[in-house]
């Protein structure tokens, strides 16, 4: 119980939690809810390029958490404000250029900017 004093007390602990929670918030609702809907019912895109793009955000973060890590452990908290700049950048891309391709692209991108987030986060703890 103490521990969570201690967590609670700090603004630079709180800033990372509240910044660990709107990156999943943002990412599970983005393609766990609206993506493939609105892919699907407005876009016209199939169910199957839809899980595609779910997919690739998802294979592209687990296979560069290690290398972000690694990347974080060497030159710091630079590194999680690339992350999380790169995700912007990936979902305005998205948004902008509504393609199969793009969103592949787009949501791998978002991968790589997510990244960094939880071991950021963890390390910062």
């Amino acid at each position: 119980m103490h521990e969570f004093k201690e967590i609670f007390s700090s603004k630079k602990d709180l800033g990372l939690l509240l910044l660990l929670l709107l990156m999943e918030f943002t990412r599970g609702a983005f393609f766990l809810t609206f993506l493939p809907l609105y892919a699907v019912n407005y876009l016209g895109i199939s169910v199957a390029a839809a899980g595609l793009v779910v997919s690739v955000h998802y294979l592209v973060e687990t296979v560069f958490k290690g290398t972000a890590g690694w990347q974080l452990d060497r030159r710091g908290y630079p590194i999680l404000v690339l992350g999380l700049l790169l995700g912007m950048a990936a979902l305005l891309v998205m948004k902008s250029y509504q393609t199969v391709p793009v969103l592949i692209a787009g949501s791998a991108l978002f991968g790589l900017g997510a990244s960094p987030v939880w071991l950021a986060v963890i390390s910062g703890v």
